[in-house]
């Protein structure tokens, strides 16, 4: 199992994508999710990327199919008090730990969601049947290797998610508030906060 990419819901859209170019990183690509409701822009490292993800419109979020991931109520977290993250990974999952399929317009055959149906607090972690694998990666990039990630949440983990931490790409803890490490092979500290709940190190 690796880390295939993470995101946070950026509700500023432009805004936020902007802070992260002047905070050195590559934009590599942009993309409007048809039939989901939400946009994105991708930055993209040597062995995954991190996505910034926001609401486009919200009627497709509200779609029946749709509802379950909370995307709205994500996208919107400030005001909602919704888990802004999500953890993609590729291969293989640890065992024993079940999916549920969400059938994304613009992934043929769904993508496996492990995070439970409807769980707005929680991260929104799920398994990518067509990953993006690194030789796929588009020369505009950063020159970095993403190592591991750490997620506080302003309250326990679920299941789910610590099955997926034991693997040792992730790991969750309690803390004040919503917050995403993105930890490098190389040291170069950055803290977004308060505009983004994220830094690096």
């Amino acid at each position: 199992m690796e880390l295939d990419h993470v995101f946070v819901c950026a509700p500023r859209g432009a805004r936020d994508t902007a802070l992260l170019t002047a905070a050195g990183l590559s934009l590599g690509a942009q993309r409007v999710h048809s039939g989901q409701g939400t946009a994105n822009a991708v930055f993209f490292f040597d062995n995954a990327y991190f996505e910034l993800l926001w609401l486009h419109d919200e009627a497709e979020a509200e779609l029946p199919f749709v509802r379950p991931l909370r995307l709205k109520e994500r996208c919107l977290w400030r005001t909602t008090g919704a888990c802004p993250f999500g953890v993609a990974l590729r291969g293989g999952l640890p065992e024993g730990l079940r999916t549920w399929n969400y059938a994304a317009p613009y992934v043929a055959g769904g993508i496996p969601i492990v995070t439970p149906r409807d769980a707005e607090s929680q991260p929104l972690v799920f398994a990518m049947t067509q990953p993006a694998l690194p030789a796929m990666y588009p020369e505009a990039r950063t020159r970095r290797t993403l190592r591991r990630i750490h997620i506080q949440l302003p309250w326990e983990a679920c299941e789910e998610l610590r099955m997926v931490t034991e693997a040792g790409l992730v790991s969750a803890t309690k803390g004040e508030s919503f917050h995403m490490e993105l930890e490098f092979e190389d040291e170069n500290e950055r803290d977004l906060r308060p505009d983004l709940p994220l830094s690096f190190r």
